[in-house]
């Protein structure tokens, strides 16, 4: 009886109590959305490296728990069979959309990182040395990125690969009228830490500094899944 009207006693002092005293209440995540830009970032008549996008991936959207996925089985031999549900987090998704202007000449590359410098982080070169077409767009432009965790068949933290980096980016062309598409993943080491903040980077560069040579990202969004 006491333990009651002790409980009934707090919970009326806290319905009482100011709202600057009330803990904040985390926001609502929407979709599986965990973070939303609409700030534009250019790169334009320059030869310089430059970072369309990064930010640090809390190890808990991506670490696996240190236990064995329920009847998981990977063979080696003939393929893997996965039975039952696996214990591993769920694909983080980066999307960027922009657009793509050309000058006289120049050729474009873009890179994907996970992980920054550390020991065995992920490294794609999405867009190596393309050369598009002279004097083209504005060009809807668009990048897709997957960080996938590689489930494990015991509670061991060794793996194939920890994680998969998979990037694809489309280029709309006027000639020919089908978009051009490049696809590329890279991977973690099995040693590779998951349970630390890592940082994830998207970095664009020109072959020459064109006063032509455009590149416009209108916005972004880091979402839970695929």
């Amino acid at each position: 009886m006491r333990r009651f009207l002790a409980l009934t006693l707090a919970l009326v002092l806290m319905t009482l109590a100011p709202a600057s005293a009330q803990p904040p209440i985390a926001p609502i995540v929407a979709n599986g959305v965990i973070v939303s830009t609409t700030a534009s970032i250019g790169v334009v008549n320059t030869i310089q490296a430059q970072t369309l996008w990064a930010g640090l991936i809390p190890p808990g959207l991506l670490a696996t728990p240190p236990a064995a996925n329920v009847a998981a089985v990977i063979s080696g031999v003939g393929g893997g069979q996965i039975q039952g549900f696996t214990t591993g987090p769920a694909p983080l998704h980066l999307s960027l959309t922009g657009s793509v202007q050309t000058g006289s000449s120049g050729t474009m590359q873009l890179g994907v990182n996970y992980g920054g410098g550390a020991s065995g982080s992920a490294t794609v070169s999405l867009i190596n040395g393309f050369s598009p077409a002279a004097s083209a767009g504005p060009a809807p432009f668009r990048v897709d990125c997957w960080l996938i965790p590689v489930a494990t068949a015991s509670a061991t933290a060794a793996a194939p690969q920890s994680l998969v980096l998979s990037c694809r980016a489309e280029l709309v062309s006027a000639t020919p009228t089908q978009p051009n598409i490049f696809n590329a993943n890279g991977f973690t080491s099995t040693t590779f830490n998951l349970a630390s903040p890592n940082v994830m980077n998207v970095t664009w560069q020109w072959g020459a500094a064109g006063a032509g040579n455009e590149i416009k990202i209108y916005g972004s969004t880091l979402t839970i899944g695929y």
